[in-house]
């Protein structure tokens, strides 16, 4: 027997706000950053050690390559003469507004 509509609307209508609310994996990894950062108030910081703290905190597997580019394109970064790369949190670049999609 098939559903009511509008059960199925509100059904609809909760997991659209359980995705707003998870939001971007983007944005997640630099509202993590932006945390780190208000807490400790350290920088410059090497980016590997962010992405591995990343992954111990929140549970979530990203490649490392992804985590670096988002840090990169939100951050002034440089890589040093041994080839790590260090984000200065202290200098965050003005980002576009992404418009939802939910």
């Amino acid at each position: 027997m098939p559903e009511p509509l509008d059960e199925v609307i509100k059904y609809l209508a909760a997991e659209a706000l359980k995705k707003a609310d998870n939001g971007f994996l983007a944005e997640r990894i630099r509202r993590f950053v932006r945390q780190y950062y208000a807490e400790y108030r350290e920088t410059p910081v090497v980016v590997y050690a962010l992405y591995h703290a990343y992954v111990r905190v929140t549970g979530e597997v990203v490649k490392e390559s992804y985590f670096r580019n988002i840090v990169a394109k939100a951050w002034k970064c440089e890589i040093d003469e041994n080839g790590a790369q260090w984000a200065h949190l202290d200098k965050q670049f003005k980002l576009r507004i992404r418009k939802r999609k939910v």
